[in-house]
């Protein structure tokens, strides 16, 4: 696939998914052995495109008023990368990530 369809596809799975809460769209571009790698804790959700609904319900049900803008999509070969804000008119919220596992894949941390 080119890059610009590979872009078209994760705008579709960031605004039609994600935003809009369009499951069908899970099952027409959603891998049936697709496995999520952002959190650990994703993956209690279970694979496939079964899980990733689960994991998208979950999150629009406690984030139901979020906004989610894409501010860039870069592509380079088979690989996209989204920077996005999500706005919450009635709520707030806090981020984490796994710095330790990314330190450790950088070799700044020994394993």
């Amino acid at each position: 696939m080119s890059e610009e369809n590979n872009k078209t596809i994760v705008r579709r799975i960031w605004e039609e998914i994600w935003q809009e809460s369009n499951l069908a769209t899970v099952d027409e571009l959603i891998d049936p052995n697709h496995v999520l790698h952002a959190y650990s804790e994703d993956l209690d959700y279970g694979s496939g495109a079964e899980g990733f609904k689960r994991l998208v319900s979950t999150n629009r049900a406690n984030l139901p008023d979020g906004q989610l803008t894409i501010e860039a999509l870069i592509a380079e070969h088979d690989k996209v990368v989204t920077r996005y804000t999500l706005r919450m008119p009635t709520a707030m919220t806090t981020g984490d990530w796994d710095r330790l596992g990314f330190f450790r894949q950088l070799g700044i941390i020994p394993s």
